[in-house]
């Protein structure tokens, strides 16, 4: 309904990816994806539960003779298992980018529709095959967890690219932005509403753990930011962060939103001896010229101002 009422800007944006890399394998993003999700979830139960899902579609199909209201809560929890499936992995076919946690909006009805079966199993007197599918899938989800989150605390073990990234986007944010805040109040911030970052994951820390929780707003995709409006952010109440990727800060922020920057300083963290290094800038002011409309990222909501300042300037 959503998607209906805003020009499908979620369909329209992911058919619309298309391949960067000229070398890329078409359909290769597709693999991964749908691998991603099983190895994300479950390495027993997604493949076993969408099996038996298959065979009771086979055996049942969609119709609903009865006019049963199980049977009705039944299809609608199938299709909400399979479409976003089906839809992520056409997708993904053209494109260089995945992330199975997109499925996880066909696997919530997923793990209900499969409950209901387990129930049934359970009855049926097929206690034992139940209880250990989901023991087994219990045990060996949390030793790959275990084992993936201690390698950011063995630094002995030379995984250096996948160790930074766990360790950027997970631990130790709390005591980063704290150092961040303390910054903010040297130079006489109070609340902040908005917090502009390169990509939405490191801006969400922010919202997070600054008092009052801003509003993220990422550069990446400006289409994500429709609750942060870049006509509201003023010096007073907007900063700007990044951390790797602050060329792509400043080369973009200008072409979006029309903001100039100004450092304001730099905390260093130290998170299991890896150095975490977040630049803190502030607005100092719009420049109308900056804005680029063709830009892919420009924010349509800038184009009134745009078009005002053009007109002035003639």
């Amino acid at each position: 309904i959503w998607n209906a009422q805003n020009d499908w800007v979620s369909f329209k944006f992911q058919l619309a990816k298309g391949a960067v890399d000229k070398d890329i394998i078409y359909g290769m993003s597709s693999l991964f994806f749908l691998l991603g999700v099983v190895g994300a979830f479950s390495l027993i139960i997604m493949p076993w539960g969408y099996a038996r899902l298959i065979r009771f579609i086979k055996a049942n199909g969609f119709k609903n003779p009865e006019n049963s209201l199980k049977k009705s809560y039944t299809n609608i929890l199938v299709v909400f298992s399979i479409v976003p499936i089906i839809f992520f992995t056409i997708a993904m076919i053209r494109n260089e980018y995945h992330d199975p946690h997109w499925a996880v909006i066909a696997i919530i009805p997923f793990y209900i529709w499969l409950a209901g079966q387990s129930s049934e199993l359970w009855e049926k007197g097929k206690k034992r095959f139940v209880g250990t599918m989901y023991t087994s899938s219990l045990v060996l989800n949390f030793a790959v967890f275990f084992m993936i989150f201690s390698l950011a605390f063995m630094p002995q073990i030379k995984i250096p690219f996948f160790r930074q990234n766990l360790i950027d986007h997970i631990f130790g944010w709390d005591w980063t932005v704290k150092k961040v805040e303390r910054v903010l109040k040297s130079e006489g911030y109070g609340q902040i509403r908005y917090v502009i970052s390169p990509f939405y994951s490191l801006a969400s820390q922010f919202s997070l753990f600054l008092p009052g929780q801003p509003t993220s707003y990422a550069l990446e995709r400006t289409r994500r930011n429709i609750w942060s409006d870049p006509n509201d952010m003023t010096p007073e109440n907007t900063i700007a962060v990044c951390m790797d990727a602050c060329p792509i800060l400043h080369s973009r922020i200008g072409r979006t939103v029309g903001l100039k920057l100004e450092k304001i300083g730099v905390v260093k963290t130290e998170v299991t001896r890896l150095v975490r290094k977040i630049e803190v800038y502030r607005i100092i002011g719009r420049d109308y010229s900056l804005l680029a409309p063709d830009y892919e990222n420009f924010d349509y909501r800038m184009k009134p101002k745009l078009e005002e300042y053009k007109a002035k300037q003639k």
